[in-house]
């Protein structure tokens, strides 16, 4: 793991998003971000973002370059 840092708080990320999902999906797609290969990352379906800032926040900390890429059709 890159540098010092705590595990993100996955229950209150996907309270202040409105995650539709249960805390343990946002941890696993952290964690899946987290030992991802550099490059980007493509998230179909937005939502409130909770999977967007989970995404995003493991590919920070494993201190890869790439980004997160998300697409939402709106309402």
């Amino acid at each position: 793991m890159a540098g010092p840092f705590s595990l993100p708080d996955f229950e209150d990320i996907a309270v202040r998003c409105a995650g539709m999902l249960a805390p343990a999906i946002y941890r696993r797609l952290y964690e899946t971000a987290f030992n991802a290969p550099d490059g980007f990352i493509v998230e179909i379906g937005t939502a409130g973002g909770a999977g967007t800032a989970s995404l995003a926040l493991g590919l920070q900390h494993s201190g890869k370059s790439g980004r997160v890429v998300t697409v939402d059709r709106g309402r």
